[in-house]
């Protein structure tokens, strides 16, 4: 839920309060998932609670990305942003940016047909440098085989 300001969340503090409350009652329950058993024992014994936070936002003209990196044994390998994925290749700024959805994400037709990202503003630019090295010292620090680090890129 956007809080747009404190006057705004005055005149709806009955619409903020069902919200918080639905929140706090709703138990996760990942039915299907191999880990639903040790999910729920821990779910059940974690106390509620919230983190209150602004929205990332950005100044007139600019432009901001919010990339979902997945590293594994200490090594970026892609990263998601809206409809595209950009898979890492093997040198640091070597990537390749392809849509996920429609006719050019099915049997690698991306190679032959047009399939351009909206969002290589950044890959353009060479910050997918950045991120990759980002992503992969925040799997050191937790010392983690697997970890997703979502990044936001201005």
């Amino acid at each position: 839920m956007k809080i747009h300001s404190w006057s705004w969340a005055k005149d709806h503090m009955s619409e903020i309060e069902q919200f918080v409350t639905g929140k706090w009652d709703f138990k996760a329950d990942d039915v299907g998932r191999e880990w639903r058993e040790d999910h729920n024992m821990l779910t059940s014994v974690i106390t509620p609670g919230f983190l209150l936070q602004p929205f990332a936002s950005v100044g007139e003209g600019q432009s901001m990305a919010e990339l979902r990196v997945e590293v594994v044994w200490g090594r970026a390998f892609f990263a998601v942003v809206g409809s595209c994925i950009f898979i890492r290749g093997r040198g640091e700024p070597d990537a390749e940016g392809l849509k996920a959805m429609g006719l050019t994400s099915l049997m690698y037709l991306h190679r032959w047909l047009p399939n351009r990202c909206e969002q290589e503003w950044f890959f353009k630019e060479g910050q997918l440098t950045c991120v990759w090295q980002l992503a992969e010292q925040v799997a050191r620090a937790l010392a983690t085989d697997q970890v997703r680090v979502d990044i936001f890129v201005l």
